[in-house]
């Protein structure tokens, strides 16, 4: 169980509503919705008494990890290059890190210089938080994770995140300008040894 519940209503809304709901999610669909990116819009959303609740306008589609399986090979290609241009976006003024540098030393020092560039990411670009119909993605889910993260940390994550479908996996070059390979190891690294 994900921690909260989404329910539809009859006004072409949904509200998702629980104790895991993360009311940063609002801003961070509104700044997506910004940068023209297919997210849901934000009516409302508020906390109380330990739960918080997002409404928010229904967006039409069907979850990726369904629908998946019976795409063709050319569907799928152009799915995966609809999703990488909704990674595309590196234009900001302000961020928790002024670039990669001062976040790989925040991530515990193991990145001297980077020359990747800072790019708002999803954070979880998991078949299940994408929706398609007609071919053409319709929208992007569960933004909680989003920030402003080096380009590497978006691919590492769709790395670490479980998939049914391998051929997703395996499309992640086409996904991402790089595979980062070496970033991804030392990631493992540091989770597994922080492990007790």
């Amino acid at each position: 169980m994900p921690g909260y519940l989404i329910r539809r209503f009859l006004d072409d809304t949904v509200v998702k509503i629980g104790r895991r709901v993360m009311l940063d999610e609002r801003p961070t669909l509104d700044l997506a919705a910004c940068l023209k990116l297919p997210v849901p819009h934000v009516h409302e959303s508020q906390s109380l008494d330990g739960e918080a609740w997002i409404r928010m306008s229904f967006v039409p589609g069907e979850r990726l990890d369904v629908f998946w399986p019976s795409m063709t090979v050319e569907e799928k290609d152009s799915i995966c290059g609809a999703v990488r241009d909704c990674r595309q976006y590196s234009d900001y003024s302000n961020g928790p890190y002024p670039d990669e540098a001062k976040f790989s030393l925040f991530y515990l020092d193991l990145v001297k210089s980077v020359p990747d560039p800072i790019l708002f990411s999803h954070g979880d670009f998991a078949q299940h938080n994408i929706l398609v119909k007609d071919g053409a993605v319709t929208g992007l889910l569960d933004w909680e994770y989003a920030g402003w993260y080096p380009e590497y940390w978006e691919c590492i994550e769709f790395s670490e995140r479980p998939c049914k479908h391998k051929d997703w996996k395996i499309r992640a070059k086409e996904i991402f300008s790089q595979c980062y390979d070496n970033e991804l190891t030392h990631h493992q690294a540091i989770v597994h040894w922080q492990r007790p």
